[in-house]
């Protein structure tokens, strides 16, 4: 059997969107191609790998990073280069994956000790959220996150013309790869975070909606907005309610809203006791099903460059569940899917956005468009996206 090793500092210990894209995409190269992948993992604390280990197949090493604790330190780096090195020596892996920020420097190592086994960076995001999630932090941590940052943009600018693959989320992350480290050509990887089917079950999503419409007293006839996602500052759940608040007036109070998230504390102070807005928080395997009672998701994003080259792992959901898309230009990759299907509708947020959304949900247009939602899952299914990289490192 082909085996991968996965070398990480990135959260996949807790649950999280990186957790989600890592564990997903390495299920569906082991179901659909028989491809094992093992786990080096680097973490500030040290966990026990035997739970998530019923989450991720393969084997997984974990090595505890303490900063305030220099020896235990070194000691845990000293054990991690010669775990890495016999690996590397048993040629037991047919590719190397390095993810997160720290771990692109090992392509020097890994390709002294075996110069031919294929190294495949795996870049999420651009840096710059680093900075954008510094913004409200206390100086101290601004400080270290500026360094972090400083530091990431380094590795990449020395060791990203040494890979010999690249995953990405978008194709406008990569021309962003491209364009700031003047890469000539590299082999990418387009895979955003699939949803683990590519089915629509039309039948199932009408009693579905017919379920959680009545569990919410929407009625048949009154149409219904989404929000699900949390509060950090670029999900724009603010400007969402506002949106939805003016929207709604202008239609004399007859929309609703459902707001889902895990951060009500958060939120209800939002609101502002407002009698059209409905809040929930559920277990994500239902999340799917009640997306399906809405007629509208906001999935709003600023413009700037954490945005503009993501991939919100919402959107996918929201196209499965036969919903309308209300969102910006400014996450490239989506917008464009949303115009060239027929999806949903862009909007800013200047002051007309308002009258150009009324505008565009009185225009009565046919909701579901499946075959065409089909397109975008088809599109984006691992099946699809990793079929490039499991041909050209015979993984197959």
């Amino acid at each position: 059997m082909k085996k991968v090793l996965f070398i990480t500092t990135r959260n996949i210990l807790n649950t999280s969107g990186e957790l989600r894209l890592i564990k997903n995409r390495a299920e569906a190269m082991y179901n659909q191609w028989g491809v094992e992948t093992d786990y080096i993992v680097f973490a500030t604390e040290k966990k026990s790998a035997s739970a998530i280990l019923n989450n991720i197949k393969g084997d997984m090493t974990i090595f505890s990073l303490n900063i305030l604790k220099p020896l235990t330190l070194y000691n845990q780096i000293i054990k991690f280069k010669n775990l890495v090195i016999k690996i590397l020596k048993s040629n037991d892996y047919q590719c190397v994956i390095l993810s997160g920020i720290g771990t692109l420097s090992l392509v020097n190592t890994i390709k002294k000790y075996n110069k031919n086994i294929p190294v495949i960076a795996d870049i999420h995001g651009a840096d710059e959220d680093i900075k954008e999630f510094a913004k409200n932090k206390k100086i101290s941590k601004k400080v270290f996150l500026h360094s972090l940052y400083n530091y990431s943009k380094i590795s990449e600018l020395k060791n990203l013309k040494k890979m010999d693959g690249i995953f990405v989320v978008t194709q406008a992350l990569a021309k962003y790869l491209s364009k700031a480290y003047s890469l000539k050509a590299p082999n990418y990887y387009i895979v955003p975070c699939a949803l683990n089917t590519k089915e629509i079950d039309s039948a199932a999503q009408i009693e579905y909606r017919k379920k959680y419409r009545k569990k919410y007293s929407v009625s048949s006839d009154e149409k219904l907005f989404v929000y699900s996602g949390g509060v950090s500052p670029w999900q724009c759940i603010e400007e969402s309610i506002d949106l939805f608040n003016r929207l709604n007036n202008l239609n004399a109070g007859k929309y609703k809203m459902l707001i889902l998230s895990h951060h009500l504390k958060e939120i209800i102070p939002l609101i502002k006791n407002s009698p059209n807005i409905i809040t929930d928080s559920v277990e994500s395997h239902e999340v799917n099903k009640i997306l399906c009672a809405g007629d509208y998701g906001f999935l709003l994003r600023e413009d700037i460059i954490t945005n503009n080259v993501a991939f919100p792992n919402k959107f996918l959901e929201y196209v499965q569940s036969g919903m309308k898309i209300i969102t910006t230009p400014y996450v490239y990759d989506i917008a464009e899917k949303v115009v060239e299907l027929e999806i949903g509708i862009i909007i800013g947020f200047e002051k007309d956005n308002v009258s150009k959304l009324d505008k565009f949900i009185k225009s009565n247009k046919q909701f579901e468009n499946w075959g065409k939602r089909k397109k975008v899952l088809d599109s984006t299914s691992f099946e699809t996206t990793l079929a490039d990289f499991i041909q050209d490192y015979k993984l197959n």
